[in-house]
């Protein structure tokens, strides 16, 4: 069964990853090379915008999944939107910049 969302539909009711989350720019504190755990309590999304880096996602910290390889030369960039579960590791491996890197969380 196919499901449809309607424009009179209410979602007032409804829980889930958009309560009260707000976007924050972390590029700041984000370094290549550096593991991070989601540890909010609550599953979190990311958005990462540069060249020639690798973002990987494990729930072990310890067996990692290659996400994307984002831009192959520090001259070709891409972007990539990622849901990061509560207690996941995630990581930008390698590569020569990140341009952006904001989280949607609480």
């Amino acid at each position: 069964m196919v499901s449809v969302i309607r424009g009179s539909d209410n979602f007032d009711s409804l829980t889930g990853i958009a309560d009260e989350r707000v976007m924050v720019d972390v590029k700041a504190s984000r370094s290549i090379g550096t593991t991070y755990q989601n540890a909010t309590g609550y599953t979190i999304a990311a958005h990462i915008h540069g060249a020639g880096g690798t973002v990987q996602q494990s729930l072990n910290g310890s067996t990692w999944t290659t996400l994307s390889t984002i831009g192959q030369s520090g001259t070709s960039k891409a972007g990539l939107f990622m849901i990061i579960p509560d207690g996941t590791y995630y990581r930008w491996t390698s590569g020569t910049n990140y341009d952006n890197w904001v989280e949607w969380r609480v």
